[in-house]
């Protein structure tokens, strides 16, 4: 039974981690104390590090001081109160940014927390497409109030010509009026 059971638990094993490998997202666990137990290969891979260089570490490992500071603070709330956090960050990478969908979720084991399970989500194109549907609606508010002002002023302009019309018709081309 043991043996069958060890069996069964490294083919589960091998399953999680082919789940955890092939999803683009990056997926991470830290214990209670934030200490990185797992990071699946697109977390590595934007780290551009093995999982043993990722595996033992913390935060301040990783991001800057400011970063990871953030990341205590953040963290310890969501192992204090058991509250997930979601939130999109921007991410300066060269000349351009990376958007990411983050969510932290507490993980418990017997109803008590025993780490946070992290998810990262590369937004970029969704937020690229954001941009251009603020943008062109904003093109096409500035294009309905042009035709407004546009008609605004027609509207007078259309009535000095009818008058300026009747004027020629009434009046004498030699005339002084």
């Amino acid at each position: 039974d043991l043996s069958a059971t060890e069996n069964e638990l490294s083919i589960q094993k091998e399953l999680l981690q082919t789940v955890l490998d092939v999803t683009p997202d990056m997926i991470a666990f830290q214990d209670i104390n934030l200490v990185y137990k797992v990071a699946n290969k697109a977390f590595c891979s934007y780290f551009r590090l093995q999982e043993s260089d990722i595996i033992g570490k913390t935060d301040e490992d990783f991001f800057s001081e400011y970063q990871a500071d953030q990341n205590y603070h953040e963290d310890m709330q969501i192992l204090q109160t058991g509250k997930p956090l979601s939130k999109e960050i921007s991410v300066r990478n060269g000349h351009t940014s990376i958007w990411f969908h983050i969510l932290k979720v507490p993980v418990y084991d017997q109803g008590s927390i025993t780490g946070l399970l992290l998810s990262a989500r590369d937004i970029t194109v969704i937020k690229q497409y954001q941009e251009r549907l603020v943008h062109s609606q904003k093109m096409e508010d500035l294009g309905r109030l042009s035709g407004g002002v546009a008609h605004e002023i027609n509207t007078p302009l259309g009535i000095i010509l009818g008058y300026v019309q009747m004027l020629l018709d009434d009046v004498d081309p030699d005339s002084q009026m």
